[in-house]
Protein backbone atom coordinates (compact mmCIF):
# COMPACT_ATOMS: atom_id res chain seq x y z
CA UNK A 1 0.00 0.00 0.00
CA UNK A 2 1.05 3.21 -0.65
CA UNK A 3 1.44 5.78 2.43
CA UNK A 4 -0.03 8.86 0.95
CA UNK A 5 -3.09 10.84 0.82
CA UNK A 6 -5.81 10.87 -1.83
CA UNK A 7 -7.56 14.07 -2.68
CA UNK A 8 -10.87 13.89 -3.83
CA UNK A 9 -12.10 17.49 -5.80
CA UNK A 10 -15.21 18.65 -6.65
CA UNK A 11 -14.76 19.65 -9.77
CA UNK A 12 -13.25 15.94 -10.43
CA UNK A 13 -15.85 13.43 -12.05
CA UNK A 14 -15.66 10.17 -11.16
CA UNK A 15 -18.05 8.08 -13.77
CA UNK A 16 -19.54 11.23 -15.02
CA UNK A 17 -20.67 12.50 -11.90
CA UNK A 18 -19.03 15.04 -8.89
CA UNK A 19 -18.00 13.83 -5.80
CA UNK A 20 -17.92 16.15 -3.30
CA UNK A 21 -18.69 19.70 -3.88
CA UNK A 22 -15.03 20.97 -2.36
CA UNK A 23 -11.80 19.14 -2.61
CA UNK A 24 -10.77 17.58 0.93
CA UNK A 25 -7.63 15.27 1.15
CA UNK A 26 -8.15 11.52 2.63
CA UNK A 27 -5.36 9.54 4.82
CA UNK A 28 -5.27 5.76 4.11
CA UNK A 29 -7.61 5.32 6.88
CA UNK A 30 -9.83 8.20 5.15
CA UNK A 31 -9.73 6.69 2.23
CA UNK A 32 -11.06 3.08 4.00
CA UNK A 33 -14.03 4.63 5.35
CA UNK A 34 -15.14 5.95 2.56
CA UNK A 35 -14.83 2.79 0.38
CA UNK A 36 -16.75 1.25 3.62
CA UNK A 37 -19.82 3.97 3.23
CA UNK A 38 -20.46 3.80 -0.50
CA UNK A 39 -20.29 -0.02 -0.14
CA UNK A 40 -22.91 -0.31 2.60
CA UNK A 41 -25.15 1.89 0.07
CA UNK A 42 -24.95 -1.32 -1.96
CA UNK A 43 -25.11 -4.09 1.03
CA UNK A 44 -28.31 -1.96 2.85
CA UNK A 45 -30.04 -2.11 -0.57
CA UNK A 46 -29.73 -5.87 -1.11
CA UNK A 47 -30.70 -6.10 2.94
CA UNK A 48 -33.57 -3.41 2.07
CA UNK A 49 -34.75 -5.20 -1.01
CA UNK A 50 -33.45 -9.09 -1.55
CA UNK A 51 -32.01 -8.18 -4.45
CA UNK A 52 -28.46 -7.19 -5.69
CA UNK A 53 -27.48 -3.63 -6.59
CA UNK A 54 -28.87 -1.41 -9.06
CA UNK A 55 -27.34 1.24 -11.22
CA UNK A 56 -26.10 3.65 -8.24
CA UNK A 57 -24.23 0.96 -6.46
CA UNK A 58 -22.85 -0.18 -9.25
CA UNK A 59 -21.57 3.33 -9.63
CA UNK A 60 -20.76 3.61 -5.84
CA UNK A 61 -18.39 0.19 -6.22
CA UNK A 62 -16.56 1.50 -9.07
CA UNK A 63 -16.02 5.18 -7.12
CA UNK A 64 -14.92 3.06 -4.34
CA UNK A 65 -12.12 1.11 -6.83
CA UNK A 66 -11.20 4.30 -8.16
CA UNK A 67 -10.49 5.60 -4.58
CA UNK A 68 -8.82 2.48 -3.51
CA UNK A 69 -6.50 2.81 -6.35
CA UNK A 70 -5.11 5.44 -4.94
CA UNK A 71 -3.55 3.68 -2.25
CA UNK A 72 -2.08 0.45 -4.31
CA UNK A 73 0.20 0.77 -7.22
CA UNK A 74 -2.13 -2.78 -8.90
CA UNK A 75 -5.35 -2.90 -10.01
CA UNK A 76 -5.64 -6.33 -8.28
CA UNK A 77 -4.84 -5.08 -5.40
CA UNK A 78 -7.22 -2.66 -5.35
CA UNK A 79 -9.89 -4.63 -6.12
CA UNK A 80 -9.08 -7.29 -3.49
CA UNK A 81 -9.04 -4.47 -0.79
CA UNK A 82 -12.45 -3.17 -2.18
CA UNK A 83 -13.57 -7.08 -1.73
CA UNK A 84 -12.50 -6.69 1.73
CA UNK A 85 -13.84 -3.62 2.67
CA UNK A 86 -17.34 -5.30 1.12
CA UNK A 87 -17.31 -7.80 4.49
CA UNK A 88 -16.86 -4.77 6.62
CA UNK A 89 -20.08 -2.86 4.96
CA UNK A 90 -22.19 -5.60 5.32
CA UNK A 91 -21.27 -5.77 9.08
CA UNK A 92 -21.82 -2.25 8.91
CA UNK A 93 -25.29 -2.32 7.89
CA UNK A 94 -26.48 -5.94 10.03
CA UNK A 95 -25.49 -3.79 13.35
CA UNK A 96 -29.03 -2.92 14.66
CA UNK A 97 -27.38 0.54 15.61
CA UNK A 98 -27.14 1.59 11.96
CA UNK A 99 -29.96 0.14 10.51
CA UNK A 100 -32.31 3.34 11.70
CA UNK A 101 -30.64 5.90 9.87
CA UNK A 102 -29.75 3.49 6.88
CA UNK A 103 -33.58 2.98 6.40
CA UNK A 104 -34.02 6.78 7.03
CA UNK A 105 -31.36 7.32 4.25
CA UNK A 106 -32.69 4.90 1.87
CA UNK A 107 -36.05 6.65 1.63
CA UNK A 108 -34.57 9.97 1.17
CA UNK A 109 -32.74 9.00 -1.56
CA UNK A 110 -35.87 7.03 -2.89
CA UNK A 111 -37.58 10.90 -3.07
CA UNK A 112 -35.10 13.08 -4.04
CA UNK A 113 -32.34 10.59 -5.87
CA UNK A 114 -29.38 12.01 -4.04
CA UNK A 115 -28.23 12.88 -0.20
CA UNK A 116 -25.45 14.98 0.45
CA UNK A 117 -23.11 14.22 3.80
CA UNK A 118 -24.90 16.40 5.43
CA UNK A 119 -27.92 15.26 4.73
CA UNK A 120 -26.71 12.12 5.85
CA UNK A 121 -24.52 13.60 8.86
CA UNK A 122 -28.43 15.12 9.73
CA UNK A 123 -30.28 12.28 9.52
CA UNK A 124 -28.09 10.24 12.25
CA UNK A 125 -28.23 13.55 14.19
CA UNK A 126 -31.85 13.27 14.16
CA UNK A 127 -32.19 9.52 14.60
CA UNK A 128 -29.62 9.27 17.45
CA UNK A 129 -31.94 12.28 19.42
CA UNK A 130 -35.14 10.32 18.69
CA UNK A 131 -33.78 7.63 20.88
CA UNK A 132 -34.82 7.18 24.07
CA UNK A 133 -31.78 5.86 25.52
CA UNK A 134 -30.14 9.05 24.18
CA UNK A 135 -32.62 12.07 25.03
CA UNK A 136 -31.46 14.84 27.79
CA UNK A 137 -33.35 14.55 31.34
CA UNK A 138 -35.01 17.74 31.84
Amino acid sequence: MRAHWATIDGNESWNGRTCFSRSRKLSPKGVKAHVILLLAGEAAEAKLTGRSAREGSRSDRSEALELARTLFDGAGEAEKYVEDLEAAAKRLVATPRWWGPIVRMSQELVEKRALSGAAGRRIVWEYDRSQPSNRTKG
